[in-house]
């Protein structure tokens, strides 16, 4: 039923229970799970002359998002799954879809909301995963 699930995570502790049940069913359908890390576009103080500043920031949230990624593939090849990661930049909503669509997905399991970082934060990522179920050709999970 289900060959490649892909499994979007912002480093929340929701985000990680939302991929155990990916794996758990990425297990049972002897399928391969693709985590994935949306990076937003740079700031916008880069084009008043931070860059520096700008830099700094963007190898934190890489690391940050690697470190994500690293906690979904490593409990992937605990359960035996096939795992692949990828960052990619841009628009999260867009670019989950878009990626889910790129690698044939069957599926998409995500959190219904990000984690606890602020009721803004959670809003905003509540909205992402609202966005990808709406626009998305491939069927969303959404785990509470």
């Amino acid at each position: 039923m289900y060959q490649t699930i892909v499994v979007p995570t912002d480093g929340s502790d929701i985000s990680a229970k939302s991929a155990e049940h990916a794996i758990e069913l990425a297990e049972q359908f002897d399928a391969e799970i693709h985590a994935l890390y949306v990076l937003e576009s740079t700031p916008a103080f880069t084009k008043v002359g931070l860059s520096g500043l700008a830099d700094e920031l963007d190898e934190d949230r890489r690391n940050f998002a690697t470190q994500a990624l690293e906690t979904v593939t490593h409990l992937a090849d605990a359960h035996g799954v096939a795992a692949v990661s990828e960052i990619v930049r841009g628009r999260p909503s867009e670019k989950i879809v878009e990626y889910a669509e790129d690698v044939n997905a069957e599926l998409i399991v995500m959190a219904a909301h990000g984690g606890t970082r602020g009721s803004r934060v959670r809003w905003l990522l509540g909205s992402t995963t609202d966005r990808v179920a709406r626009n998305g050709s491939v069927p969303v999970l959404i785990f509470r």
